[in-house]
C-alpha cells in the first residue's frame, strides 16, 4: 500500500456499507488476514438468524348467516443480522483464534473462538459501552446459541488491534487523505512508527509465512 495516499473515492465507495467506523477497521483487519492466506473468506452482514417466527390470534366475525374466520398478528417476526462471518485457516488456531477442546499454554480468553468447520460469527461494538446497549445484543446472542447452537462473539476492535495488530488502513485518517498521527509520551508521531502493523505481527507470529 502506497504511504502517500489512498485511492479515496473507491475507499469512500467501500466504507459507505458500513454502519460505523469500528466496523470499517475491522473488515480492513480481516482483509489483511485474509491477503495473507490466514482468513479464508468472510461475510459482512450475512444472512440473518430467523429468533421467532410471526405469530397470529384467531377470531371470527359473526355475520348474520355464518361466521367468518379473521386472523390478528400479534408478533411480527423477528431475525437477528450479525456484523462478520469468517472463515479461518487452521494455522491461526492459539495464536488469533481458538476451538472447543483445544489444548492451550493460556486461557484462551483473548482470542476469537471458531467452530468445529472453522467459521466464527462476530458482533461488532465500541469500546464504550452506551447506556448498557450491549444488554440487548447479549439477549440475542444467548437466543441464537439455544435455538443454532452457533455461538456470537462480541469483539471490540480497537482492543483486539492492539492486542495483535493493526490493519494496514489504519496507517490513514478516514478520509483517506494523509497518515495518521498519535500521541506518544506527550508528543505527536506517525502511527506507522508507532503501532504494529501485520507484516510485523507475521513475522513474530507465523515465521513459516515469512521466511
Amino acid at each position: 500500500m502506497d504511504d502517500s495516499a489512498l485511492n479515496t473515492e473507491q475507499q469512500f465507495d467501500l466504507e459507505q456499507q458500513f454502519d460505523s467506523e469500528q466496523e470499517i477497521y475491522f473488515y480492513y483487519w480481516l482483509n489483511d488476514l485474509k491477503d495473507k492466506g490466514l482468513v479464508i473468506d468472510f461475510i459482512y452482514e450475512p444472512d440473518p438468524f430467523l429468533l421467532c417466527n410471526e405469530a397470529y390470534v384467531k377470531w371470527n366475525k359473526q355475520l348474520k348467516t355464518k361466521t367468518k374466520e379473521h386472523n390478528n398478528k400479534i408478533i411480527h417476526d423477528l431475525k437477528y443480522t450479525i456484523d462478520f462471518e469468517i472463515e479461518w485457516s487452521d494455522k491461526t488456531d492459539s495464536i488469533l483464534t481458538y476451538t472447543d477442546d483445544g489444548n492451550y499454554t493460556n486461557s484462551p480468553r483473548n482470542l476469537i473462538y471458531r467452530n468445529s468447520n472453522n467459521k466464527s460469527y462476530i458482533e461488532v461494538k465500541p469500546s464504550f459501552n452506551y447506556q448498557n446497549m450491549n444488554r440487548h445484543v447479549k439477549v440475542k446472542i444467548a437466543w441464537v446459541y439455544a435455538k443454532y447452537n452457533k455461538y456470537i462473539q462480541i469483539i471490540t476492535p480497537n482492543k483486539l488491534f492492539q492486542e495483535t495488530f493493526y490493519p494496514e488502513r489504519y496507517k490513514y485518517t478516514l478520509s483517506g487523505k494523509s497518515l495518521r498521527r498519535s500521541k506518544v509520551n506527550g508528543l505527536y508521531e506517525n502511527v506507522i512508527d508507532t503501532h504494529m502493523f501485520v507484516n510485523d505481527y507475521l513475522s513474530n507470529n507465523f515465521k513459516e509465512l515469512t521466511n
